[in-house]
């Protein structure tokens, strides 16, 4: 694994197309940046939106997983419109174990791709859980 300095870095950058996403790894896990918003907060914007479908896609096979599931459950919590569901709920709808389902759900929460609505919903055991929404 290569190391870059900013120099090297911004160079990439320039010759890269907007919509380009880059891959930032650390000792434990795989950021995926789009390479307009990494240029902006290098020159010290901040950036309020959440990644682009591009890095969700680029960050979920980073990981191995399979960008159809990730983007499956990110359609069923579409179709869900305002009001959300829970993880719960999604898990339960689409036959996942909860392991793959709420790993998936904050990779996608943790995109901005979904966000908690502050409701909460009861899970199929009687516990509250939080209620999420696509963004």
């Amino acid at each position: 694994m290569a190391t870059t300095t900013l120099k090297d870095l911004l160079k990439f950058l320039d010759r890269e197309a907007e919509d380009a996403t880059v891959s930032l790894m650390s000792d434990n896990d795989i950021l995926i940046v789009d390479v307009k918003d990494l240029r902006a907060i290098i020159m010290g914007a901040k950036v309020e939106k959440g990644p682009s479908k591009a890095a969700v896609k680029a960050s979920a096979e980073a990981k191995g997983e399979s960008w159809a599931k990730v983007d499956a459950i990110y359609s069923w919590f579409k179709k869900r419109g305002a009001k959300g569901a829970t993880c719960d709920a999604m898990e339960a709808a689409m036959n996942l174990p909860h392991q793959t389902g709420s790993a998936r759900v904050h990779d996608l929460e943790k995109a901005g791709r979904l966000v908690d609505t502050g409701a909460k919903g009861k899970t199929r055991s009687g516990r509250n859980a939080r209620v999420m929404r696509a963004v």
